[in-house]
């Protein structure tokens, strides 16, 4: 399953955030800058996820968001449901239309599943991920120098 449009934005500038804790607030315009994306766009996901609880706005110079809990508190499902709630959605009217059993029970399964990744654990993937390619990149340097 790939993420799209708003609740995949809404991934990456939270990831933005929880790799930037420690160092202070991050604003809105770093994360835009990041993640090339429209400044506005970013403002109107902000506010939805200051509004669901998952990120603290302080306004004024110097001012900026963090994380309102630990990284591995906050569940991918979170985030995606509070900038697109009906990103996954569960069908109506089961009896006159068999097949929203099936997507009901798809909806819920992939609910559940996205309930039990947290932003640290995608955070913590990442990072592996990047890891290992520069495992990779530095061996192929490595063999290249040897070959010549």
């Amino acid at each position: 399953m790939r993420l799209q449009g708003k609740a995949r934005i809404a991934t990456m500038a939270m990831m933005d955030i929880a790799v930037s804790q420690g160092r202070g607030l991050v604003t809105i315009a770093e994360i835009a800058e990041h993640l090339n994306i429209s400044l506005s766009y970013l403002e109107q996901l902000f506010a939805e996820l200051r509004k669901s609880g998952l990120v603290k706005g302080t306004r004024g110079p110097g001012g900026g968001y963090t994380l309102a809990r630990n990284s591995n508190e906050i569940s991918i499902f979170q985030i995606i449901e509070a900038v697109d709630d009906k990103a996954i959605e569960a069908g109506e009217d089961e009896i006159a239309y068999p097949p929203n059993r099936m997507w009901n029970r798809l909806a819920g399964s992939l609910n559940g599943f996205l309930s039990d990744i947290s932003l640290g654990d995608l955070i913590a993937q990442s990072a592996m991920v990047k890891s290992r390619a520069l495992d990779v990149d530095s061996e192929s340097t490595e063999s290249s120098i040897v070959a010549a």
